[in-house]
């Protein structure tokens, strides 16, 4: 088996370096029509074919638990080699992404004793001699060398204050603090994707110790290790979702380490409450995770009855109540812009929430079931006939909208909202409550470690396909949780997510709409091969499994076990 993996992470490795070359022509002084961004993604492509070849080679030949040196070894083989390929990009210039500017410019902020989510950038953009003299702190901050003034003309979305959480904040501080101001942006971005693989590597061993409480070899860890996207979105982009992730498997395994209706047992209590401080250090760092409290309280209330719960969400909420008590008191200005390209000073609403806000009231990017509802809902008024999937009629579409936006004025939610887009974002929010709900009481019912872990990856990958704004990265949420899943078809929805950079190079070719930012192209077209192969995958995959009856998955776990 060895040798298989061997030969299998070495064609990687060569992928990798070929990419890493090649992401030296993504640089800014490069023309956008000129970066092989097709090179890159068949790449990409041929990482992934790697990646399956790899997880199937696992399947057949070490896919049940394994123990003692066996073990330890391929779990070696996959660690040593996933280290690799994060190191062979470590130094590669970032592919088509612009976010590090962000989490750069945010630790720099809060590294000087500055809230990060008082000013947005633009309205940084005009501070001068008669501005505030808190502005002026932040032009300071903005003004100590070249490289802080080219971290802070890289951020995008200008408009918007950060959205990030406190303990993300404290992470973007963190490296700021290690990292000299006057220092070039590589060794910025370095010191970022530095401390990113080490929270990488604590992922993988956190990863190991579900796969054991769950019976499963210590081999299917290369699911994220050796995962395309993960190298990726990790070593080259640099995002740090993986913080979020880590506290989150931390927290389900303290969970798992409680002992079903012995809440009278000092051990049981004090994992309970461990849980819930780690899910809440979770939150705090990326908003996501709070979806999955409700199967924390689930599984808390299994073991340990009404106090188990008790103890498992208030010290969740009292973690995250604590973390932001330092938000109180931020100011806020101005009024938001209707249009997200703008930049000017004379249209701003900052605050804790503002940017979190507007993600939930306009972001729309690479989705597709929330773009089919919500095509179905909207009024529109920049096309002259619908798309060939709505069905509802126009006269229904406009009393629908009226209706909502008279609630919408009701609730103090500005005009300008579009009424469907929030309509469609409280039905996604219905449905993905109901498969919430259903997971929740499956493990109340059933607490075993692969019902709580399939259930949390059910949840989190069902809010990533139902969402309005679908990033290819926001997949590592769930990512590290896939073994569990039961399902072949869920392997292929991290490499098919590699296809949103195919926007990209679209927008190149000046397949965009420059009024609406929109790339009908892609946007309409090719977000149905991403996403639709997944979904179709996973509807005949039930289907034979349903037909054949109860059977054994990839795992060696029995279907009707969970």
């Amino acid at each position: 088996m060895r040798n298989g993996l061997r030969v299998l992470g070495g064609i990687s490795c060569a992928i990798y370096l070929a990419i890493a070359i090649l992401s030296l022509s993504f640089g800014d002084s490069i023309p956008g029509r000129e970066r092989p961004l097709l090179a890159v993604l068949a790449l990409l492509a041929t990482a992934c074919l790697v990646y399956l070849f790899a997880l199937a080679w696992i399947a057949r030949r070490g896919g049940r638990s394994a123990a003692g040196r066996s073990a330890s070894s391929m779990f070696r083989e996959v660690l040593l080699f996933s280290i690799v390929f994060r190191l062979v990009l470590l130094p590669s210039i970032p592919i088509q992404e612009v976010d590090f500017y962000r989490y750069l410019w945010d630790g720099r902020v809060l590294a000087h004793g500055l809230n990060p989510y008082e000013f947005s950038p633009a309205q940084i953009d005009h501070a001068g001699p008669g501005n505030q003299p808190q502005l002026s702190k932040f032009a300071a901050v903005r003004d100590a060398s070249v490289t802080t003034r080219a971290i802070f003309e890289g951020v995008h979305h200008r408009h918007v204050a950060t959205i990030y959480p406190p303990l993300a904040q404290v992470f973007f501080a963190a490296c700021a603090v290690v990292t000299p101001a006057a220092a070039p942006l590589w060794i910025h971005l370095l010191v970022l994707r530095s401390l990113l693989l080490a929270v990488d590597i604590a992922i993988l061993f956190a990863m190991r110790a579900l796969l054991r409480h769950a019976g499963l070899a210590d081999a299917w860890c290369l699911a994220y290790g050796w995962c395309p996207l993960a190298v990726k979105e990790v070593a080259n982009s640099a995002h740090f979702d993986g913080l979020a992730v880590l506290g989150t498997l931390i927290g389900l395994l303290l969970l798992l380490r409680s002992a079903p209706n012995r809440f009278t047992t000092r051990a049981t209590a004090l994992s309970l409450a461990s849980a819930g401080t780690f899910l809440g250090l979770a939150i705090l760092t990326k908003s996501y995770p709070i979806i999955l409290l409700p199967l924390f309280a689930a599984y808390a209330l299994a073991c340990g009855r009404m106090r188990g719960l008790l103890t498992t969400v208030a010290s969740c909420v009292v973690v995250v109540v604590a973390g932001y008590a330092f938000l109180i008191g931020s100011t806020s200005s101005g009024e938001l812009s209707d249009k997200p390209q703008e930049t000017t000073a004379t249209a701003q609403t900052q605050g804790p929430l503002a940017g979190l806000t507007v993600f939930l009231t306009r972001w729309q990017m690479n989705d597709l079931l929330f773009m089919v509802v919500h095509e179905n809902l909207r009024v529109p008024t920049d096309e002259p006939q619908d798309r060939w999937f709505v069905l509802v009629p126009m006269s229904a579409r406009h009393a629908a909208n009226e209706h909502a936006r008279d609630l919408l004025r009701a609730m103090g939610i500005r005009a300008e909202v579009d009424p469907g887009f929030v309509t469609t974002q409280a039905v996604m929010g219905i449905l993905l409550g109901a498969i919430l709900f259903w997971q929740a009481y499956r493990t109340f019912k059933q607490p075993e470690p692969m019902v709580l872990l399939r259930g949390a990856f059910l949840v989190l990958a069902w809010a990533w396909l139902v969402t309005s704004a679908q990033n290819p990265w926001y997949v590592l949420w769930f990512l590290p949780l896939i073994p569990f899943a039961r399902a072949w078809s869920w392997y292929l929805l991290p490499c098919l997510a590699l296809i949103y950079y195919l926007r990209f190079w679209l927008v190149f070719q000046g397949e965009w709409i420059a009024s609406t930012g929109e790339c009908p192209a892609f946007d309409y077209g090719w977000v149905w091969a991403e996403h639709g192969i997944v979904i179709l995958a996973l509807g005949l995959e039930s289907l034979a499994r349903h037909l054949s009856g109860p059977g054994r998955n990839h795992s060696g776990v029995s279907a009707a076990a969970s």
